[in-house]
């Protein structure tokens, strides 16, 4: 099965076309750019320029895979229209993922709570608490738009009932990090530079997963904007 999958709810967008199947995974290709250039002007010549890197087609994708959030709001539209367009051109299914979700899968594997945060402005951020283990990612409450400050509670509550590590990763770590001063350091791992994106490819397996678990053919997802935009 072919998917292509499209990302475009930070400022990094990022496209990739996996061949998976039950028994492998492929990443055939995937591009990645964070860069001034707008999502409306890239996205399309990204994708044409990976797919055509890979001697595909949009007539060959099997499945369609998007972000839907939270994000950013013109990200969001952007790449979730340009998905739906090709679903409906081609009458092939389209899955929607967690941003949130997509974002921890980058650590997958690591063994403890994995915090991922995306910058909401207005001073907060977008945030979930996802335990990793070996059956995979469950969320631990619900994903929402929350202060630095309740954040901080938030976890030092996790930290104490928990005796686990905490993995803290995405573009909103530079909002909470004076407010997590005061928390367990020893607790606390603060991703990479490398890491603090969504991807693709991470989009494309996750809509993997969710395809697997129903039959229902789709082509129409809603962004998950967490607030109202305005």
């Amino acid at each position: 099965m072919k998917i292509l999958a499209i990302e475009t709810s930070t400022l990094t967008g990022s496209v990739a076309l996996l061949d998976v199947s039950e028994t492998e995974k492929k990443v055939l290709g995937e591009i990645s750019l964070s860069i001034s250039v707008q999502h409306s002007e890239r996205l399309l010549p990204m994708v044409d320029h990976l797919l055509s890197q890979c001697s595909c087609t949009l007539e060959m994708i099997d499945l369609f895979a998007v972000s839907v959030g939270p994000g950013s709001f013109t990200g969001l539209r952007i790449g979730i229209a340009a998905a739906q367009g090709f679903s409906l051109s081609t009458g092939k299914s389209l899955v929607g993922v967690s941003t949130l979700k997509s974002l921890a899968m980058n650590v997958f594997g690591f063994s403890g709570v994995i915090l991922p945060l995306i910058n909401a402005f207005r001073g907060e951020v977008y945030a979930a608490l996802y335990l990793s283990g070996i059956s995979g990612l469950s969320l631990l409450g619900e994903e929402g738009v929350i202060h630095p400050k309740s954040l901080r509670d938030e976890v030092a509550r996790e930290i104490i009932e928990r005796d686990t590590s905490f993995f803290v990763l995405g573009n909103g770590v530079e909002i909470v990090r004076n407010e997590f001063v005061s928390l367990d350091k020893n607790r606390l791992i603060e991703g990479p530079v490398n890491l603090n994106s969504p991807r693709a490819s991470t989009v494309a397996l996750l809509a993997y997963e969710e395809f697997q678990k129903s039959s229902d053919s789709n082509t129409i997802v809603v962004p998950n904007y967490l607030r109202i935009p305005g």
